[in-house]
């Protein structure tokens, strides 16, 4: 007879047993990679987030507990800046590759997804090699015969490629692999049509070509990746054309599920912002920031700075402490400009990109171009180690509240490093989104003076 003490033990016994298999790993074998680095990153959106890093053994080989971890999209990192993606999807991994090209020579031997996923992504390898080598003939060869004869061939093969996808995804069309595979498809405009009719037909057939209900795929890249490849199809030195494809876009998603549609539109606006397109960022924060009363802050952020901190608009005034112990006030500058440098320590776009600011002061000086960093390290005893071993030569200001400080909520920064330049009436004259465009900037107003 059980007891009460027995049947709970035996409860305990299978709930810790199911809690033990239900423990996934990634084993892995990478041919030639013998006690070295492996870093494993997600890839839900359009930026891979750090995990963690493991350690190959003397065999090449590693394992990576998937104990905790959300079902999704992973990218594998190797020291020689080659990667290779799986999906996790509550199942065991068992990989084995080479350290040279590992995607084209990956073998799966255990996870159906990852079969699925393989079955494309190396016969996907050849495709593109075939159609680069093609379309580089197109470009060169002056015979219009022979170019005709190539497009065909081009034509073909990717038929070939999106007949191999439809075939891979029947496999099991539920699953993650299956779903994220019809992503890849190749959407292609006759090729007897002009610039302007291709462009035409893209707008009218490229998106209904692709699924944007679906909340699985925000842990993937999927959407970022359709939405990139048809950006791209708008090659144009007008930048309005860009503007044009990504309200394209927008008003197709608008009625989808409205995390789908923030995470779309936050991707669009940070590209565009990143190629310097900042008025047609700011075009379309206006034109479709009040849908997203329940976005995210760093999109909500994103929005207010690109409708109510645009350039010819007035800079909040503030006063703060220095780390110095002197107190600044934006608005009682010496210098002509100010520019206005939110950074951290931990942002490693920042610490590559700064101490070029300290090399190049005598350029600041001569454009009468004032730096006032405010920090938004938590940590004062890092900040302070990090400056004894970079002495930057311009105000430093920390409350060490890191996304909660009142400067940083005020000017709605969103990411580090974010850069305004302002005039001695506040006026935002420039928001530099790197080094480059700042020096840019400064170069003119050494051009006016």
């Amino acid at each position: 007879m059980l007891t009460f003490k027995k049947i709970t033990f035996l409860c305990l016994s299978v709930f810790l047993s199911i809690y033990s298999i239900a423990q996934y790993k990634l084993t892995c074998r990478i041919e030639n990679y013998a006690h070295r680095e492996v870093k494993v990153f997600t890839l839900f959106g359009d930026e891979a987030e750090y995990v963690e890093s493991v350690q190959t053994n003397i065999n090449s080989a590693f394992e990576f507990s998937f104990d905790k971890k959300e079902v999704g999209l992973y990218r594998l990192y190797l020291d020689n800046n080659e990667y290779f993606d799986l999906i996790f999807n509550n199942e065991n991994i068992q990989l084995s590759t080479f350290v040279e090209n590992p995607v084209y020579n990956m073998k799966v031997i255990e996870s159906n997804e990852n079969f699925q996923l393989y079955e494309f992504l190396k016969m996907e390898f050849m495709y593109k090699y075939k159609i680069q080598i093609l379309e580089q003939f197109m470009s060169i060869y002056p015979d219009e015969t022979f170019t005709k004869t190539v497009e065909k061939e081009k034509a073909k093969q990717l038929k070939e490629k999106n007949d191999l996808l439809i075939k891979v995804i029947n496999l099991n069309k539920n699953s993650f692999a299956g779903k994220y595979l019809t992503y890849f498809k190749e959407v292609t405009a006759p090729e007897k049509l002009s610039i302007e009719k291709k462009q035409e037909f893209y707008r009218k057939e490229y998106l209904k070509s692709y699924d944007f209900s679906s909340v699985l795929m925000l842990k993937s890249n999927a959407y970022q990746k359709v939405v990139l490849d048809y950006l791209k199809l708008f090659r144009a030195t007008d930048a309005d054309v860009y503007y044009v494809a990504g309200k394209d876009v927008l008003d197709h998603i608008f009625f989808e599920e409205p995390v789908i549609f923030n995470t779309i539109f936050e991707f669009i606006l940070n590209g565009f912002e990143t190629i310097g397109l900042v008025e047609q960022s700011s075009k379309l924060s206006l034109e479709f920031g009040d849908l997203c009363s329940d976005a995210s802050d760093n999109l909500k952020a994103r929005i207010k700075a690109n409708t109510e901190l645009t350039i010819g608009k007035k800079a909040p005034d503030f006063t703060v402490q220095t780390l110095s112990g002197q107190t600044y006030t934006l608005s009682k500058m010496k210098s002509n400009y100010t520019l206005i440098l939110f950074w951290a320590t931990w942002c490693g776009h920042c610490q590559l990109t700064i101490p070029t600011f300290a090399e190049a002061q005598q350029l600041f000086d001569a454009a009468s171009v004032d730096i006032i960093a405010i920090s938004l390290d938590k940590d004062k005893k890092e900040l302070n180690e990090f400056l004894s071993k970079n002495p930057f030569p311009w105000n430093i200001a920390c409350d060490y509240k890191s996304w909660d400080g009142k400067q940083v909520i005020d000017y709605s920064v969103y990411a580090t490093p974010i850069m305004y330049l302002v005039d001695k009436d506040l006026n935002i004259v420039a928001k530099p989104y790197d080094e480059q465009r700042l020096f840019r900037e400064l170069e003119k107003i050494l051009y006016r003076n």
